[in-house]
């Protein structure tokens, strides 16, 4: 039955229900601009192809994350645990060369063309 709906009608009706609802939550107009910045940032998202997951899961998990990584401060009052625990250290070198490897995949190609002239 939706699928018959042409998608101008669709997307005013769930634009329209969108505003009813961020209104109708608190009263506040507050709310309506809250819905208008998401809805900017996620047009932008989609505009650029940014991909949506990486956002959803800092969204979702970035409080618990953060609480969790204050709690293990307190437990062991200095940074060295992350250092010295072979778990923690693991995933820092992984997660360093992940955030180094589009800088060091075009050296390495660069010398593998090089070597191979």
């Amino acid at each position: 039955m939706v699928c018959k709906i042409p998608n101008a009608i669709l997307v005013s009706m769930v634009t329209i229900l969108c505003f009813i609802g961020a209104y109708a939550w608190r009263h506040t107009l507050v709310d309506v601009g809250i819905m208008i910045v998401f809805a900017l940032f996620g047009y932008i998202l989609i505009r650029y192809k940014w991909p949506h997951a990486c956002f959803i899961l800092g969204f979702v998990l970035g409080r618990l994350v953060e609480s969790n990584f204050h709690r293990s401060l307190l437990m062991s009052e200095t940074y060295t645990t992350f250092f010295t625990r072979p778990g923690s250290l693991g995933m820092i070198i992984v997660l360093a060369l992940m955030f180094c490897w589009p800088f060091l995949s075009k050296a390495v190609v660069k010398v593998l063309h090089m070597n191979g002239e």
